[in-house]
C-alpha cells in the first residue's frame, strides 16, 4: 500500500495535501480541503500541479512542506476468478484460494508427487489428488495484485 511522503511527485495522478498552516492563504483566504487530487505534468517550463485545469510549478510556496500520495489505479474487480492451476510461486504468496461459488476457501500442497488440494475447516485435513475445483481467485487479495507480486 502506498503512503504519503513529502518527495516530489511524478507525472501522473496525485492526492496532495497542503500544509494545514498553508490552507487558508491560499486564494485570498477561501480554505482548501485537506486532501486534493490533481494531475502533475511535465510542461516546459517544468513539472506542474494542476488542479480544475489551472497548473502551478511544482515548487510554488503552497506545496513546501505538503505530503503527496500516489492514486491508485482504477479499482479491480475483486470477484474475478481464473481457471489456472497454482503454481509454486503462487502458492508461496497465497495459501488460500477462493472458488466461483463455494463458501470455504481450499488450500494447496505440491510435495513433490502432485498438487493436491482441501478444503478449509475439513476434519484429518484430507488433501485430494483430483483435479482442483475452478476457476479460482486469491483468498482476501485480488488477481491484480498477486500478478503485481509474482512480477506481471
Amino acid at each position: 500500500m502506498n503512503k504519503w511522503t513529502k518527495e516530489k511527485p511524478t507525472p501522473g495522478l496525485w492526492w496532495v495535501s497542503i500544509a494545514p498552516e498553508k490552507r487558508s492563504s491560499v486564494n485570498g483566504g477561501s480554505d482548501l480541503p485537506a486532501v486534493i487530487k490533481c494531475r502533475v505534468s511535465l510542461m516546459p517550463s517544468g513539472l506542474e500541479w494542476i488542479v480544475d485545469g489551472v497548473g502551478r510549478p511544482i515548487d510554488h510556496e503552497w506545496l513546501t512542506g505538503a505530503l503527496w500520495l500516489p492514486v491508485d489505479p482504477d479499482p479491480v474487480d475483486p470477484f474475478e476468478f481464473r481457471v489456472v492451476t497454482p503454481t509454486s510461486d503462487m502458492l508461496l504468496l497465497c495459501e488460500w484460494w477462493d472458488v466461483a461459488n463455494e463458501e470455504k476457501p481450499i488450500r494447496f500442497r505440491d510435495e513433490g508427487r502432485g498438487l493436491q488440494w482441501r478444503s478449509y475447516g475439513e476434519y484429518n485435513y484430507q488433501y485430494r489428488k483430483t483435479e482442483c475445483p475452478q476457476p479460482l481467485k486469491p483468498h482476501d487479495s485480488t488477481w491484480q495484485q498477486l500478478d503485481k507480486m509474482l512480477g506481471r
